[in-house]
């Protein structure tokens, strides 16, 4: 018995591994889709051109080749981007990109502030002066 369950073992394994389905195929979600990624400061400046310079590689390597457009919120040292983001649906189709003081902002409690640093999902720093970020996923109760 148990020679016949490790060899129904062996032939399950062998199979999974010979006839692999494609697992790691996502939907094309962003097929056709935008999207948007709001820029905490006016067009033009070093930090612009360092987000400009991902555009490509993200609309590369998104399944789909959405397309992605930059939009500037200049304002408050990019607090009125960070709001904005905050209140985006959390669809994929809106990213967030500013300086860090956003985050000194919110700790800090200046005024202004209507997000909460701790509920965006980041994706990582872009350099040390520039952070990307997404919305929050708003859960229903």
């Amino acid at each position: 018995m148990r020679r016949l369950s490790r060899w129904l073992g062996l032939v399950f394994w062998a199979f999974i591994l010979l006839f692999p389905q494609d697992s790691n195929a996502q939907p094309l979600h962003y097929k056709g889709k935008t999207i948007t990624v709001i820029e905490g400061r006016s067009p033009g400046g070093v930090g612009d051109l360092r987000t400009k310079a991902i555009l490509p590689f993200l609309q590369k390597y998104i399944p789909g080749n959405p397309t992605i457009v930059p939009e500037y919120m200049p304002g408050g040292g990019g607090r009125q981007a960070a709001n904005y983001v905050y209140r985006a649906k959390a669809e994929g189709l809106t990213i967030g990109a500013s300086s860090p003081g956003v985050l000194a902002s919110a700790i800090l409690g200046e005024p202004g502030v209507e997000y909460n640093p701790y509920k965006f999902i980041y994706l990582g720093p872009l350099s040390a002066r520039t952070i990307i970020f997404l919305p929050p996923e708003k859960l229903s109760v």
